[in-house]
């Protein structure tokens, strides 16, 4: 969903990630995820939701909220032959198209996939998350994430989906406050074009950097209509300066 370099605090995160160890056995690969402790130790009584976390923190939850998630809505297909509501009632779960299809490809090219994840004593997490720490899929489950992965793609909308990308077409009716614009910006890995609405402070200022010919980077609730891309309720608008 972001091209290479736009996402500055994903590109930095990935910067971290290190290879591990590796082990006897099946294929293994290790990957650390530095983390910083934490030095709330009242808050360490809490769930983690309960109040900010480190960036790292929240990747890893997030990754593991929807791996769990995606497990879940698996079985739930295979055991009882339930339908795609299964994964898209665990949108909030941070299961996605995305999600499911690298799953499947990941599970397809080494013949089965399990993922275990270890939590830093530093940082400790609540033990709900504890629960999602090993997770396997099997080579029966492609089909399933194949297929949700291709209706997600088709019906989700992606709640507070940021997208970067150039300004390719303004248009505003005389007197009205309300502008369209259409945003050249990579969806699902490809350059595609995503239309909004914006009021008229937000036009201006989107009308600007198009002008000055520079990337815009927003938040909204993306979503497909058709073949063709619609963010609601864009916010968070910036102008971006270009790296030489």
């Amino acid at each position: 969903m972001y091209p290479l370099g736009r996402n500055k605090q994903a590109m930095e995160f990935l910067s971290k990630v290190r290879m591990g160890h590796t082990e006897f056995g099946s294929l293994v690969i290790n990957l650390i995820s530095p983390v910083a402790p934490s030095l709330d130790k009242s808050a360490m009584l809490f769930s983690e939701d309960m109040f900010d976390e480190a960036f790292e923190r929240r990747v890893t939850r997030k990754l593991a909220s929807g791996l769990f998630a995606s497990r879940q809505a698996v079985d739930k297909v295979n055991r009882s032959n339930a339908d795609i509501g299964e994964f898209e009632s665990r949108i909030r779960d941070e299961i996605s198209s995305n999600l499911c299809q690298y799953i499947a490809s990941l599970v397809q090219a080494g013949r089965g996939l399990k993922i275990d994840i270890s939590w830093a004593i530093t940082r400790p997490v609540d033990p709900d998350c504890m629960k999602r720490s090993t997770i396997p899929f099997g080579t029966r489950d492609v089909p399933v994430l194949r297929e949700a992965a291709r209706i997600l793609s088709d019906r989700q909308e992606r709640i507070d989906e940021e997208i970067y990308g150039y300004v390719s077409r303004l248009k505003r009716n005389k007197g009205d406050p309300i502008g369209t614009v259409t945003i050249k910006a990579f969806v699902e890995g490809k350059v595609a074009s995503v239309q909004a609405e914006f009021n008229e402070e937000d036009y201006s200022k989107i009308t600007r950097a198009h002008e000055d010919r520079m990337s815009v980077s927003l938040e909204g609730d993306l979503y497909r209509k058709g073949q063709r891309w619609f963010i609601r309720n864009p916010r968070r608008i910036s102008v971006l300066e270009d790296d030489e």
